[in-house]
């Protein structure tokens, strides 16, 4: 059998499959950030971004990423991925995928950011293979977790 990785539009019923299996560290994050669960969180980051897709592994949903603008008139994008412990099964092409996919998104956005929980040792060691700057941690969210701000700017590469 043929494993096979693709991307979709992001949908409300992937954000509910997706919630139910969330990883631990991603459950962790979005709560000491902002009291939600998982039901509640994959949702709203859909409805609040401009660009929002599933990554499917063998057709079952394994990751939710998107962007939002910061602000209504802003062009800084507001970059998120949650996923579930399936993105482990595609890592090599999930990594290809993704350092694509943030070139294109940063044609949409003049700089990314956000904030990613000290204690994801994993999305940090991502986000800085994907050429994000990672600040030291500083307490942040509701729970005022450490939590380490990530940013991208400057000219992108064509793609």
């Amino acid at each position: 059998m043929t494993r096979r990785m693709t991307v979709v539009r992001a949908t409300y019923s992937h954000a509910g499959q997706i919630a139910k299996d969330l990883r631990q560290v991603d459950r962790q994050e979005i709560w000491a950030s902002h009291h939600e669960t998982p039901e509640d969180a994959l949702p709203r980051a859909i409805s609040r971004s401009q660009m929002a897709w599933t990554i499917l592994w063998d057709n079952q949903p394994a990751a939710m990423f998107g962007v939002a603008p910061a602000t209504a008139l802003s062009d800084v994008g507001v970059i998120w991925l949650l996923g579930t412990p399936l993105l482990e099964k595609f890592s090599t092409p999930f990594l290809r995928f993704s350092k694509h996919k943030v070139k294109e998104i940063r044609r949409h956005f003049s700089r990314l950011v956000n904030h990613v929980d000290a204690r994801n040792a994993v999305s940090l060691e991502w986000v800085r293979w994907l050429g994000f700057t990672v600040h030291p941690p500083e307490p942040y969210g509701i729970e005022m977790m450490p939590f380490c701000k990530i940013e991208m700017s400057g000219e992108t590469e064509d793609v």
